[in-house]
């Protein structure tokens, strides 16, 4: 439920603009391949799914909320 209010607290910053651009609030692990995604996104990922260096490491412009 946080990891949902935090990505719904995003999208409320930017009102009155609109996300027009990939938005998953919870990302299924089935799914995680999608941070691959060119485009821009918001997508919340539980820490059980990935671990926090591999993501620091491969992905350094994701912001992580703990």
């Amino acid at each position: 439920m946080l990891l949902f209010s935090i990505c719904e607290g995003l999208m409320n910053l930017i009102f009155p603009f609109k996300w027009l651009h990939t938005y998953i609030p919870i990302l299924p692990r089935e799914q995680i391949d999608y941070l691959d995604s060119p485009t821009p996104y918001v997508m919340g990922v539980l820490s059980s799914y990935v671990d926090y260096e591999y993501l620091r490491e491969n992905y350094p412009i994701i912001l992580f909320a703990m």
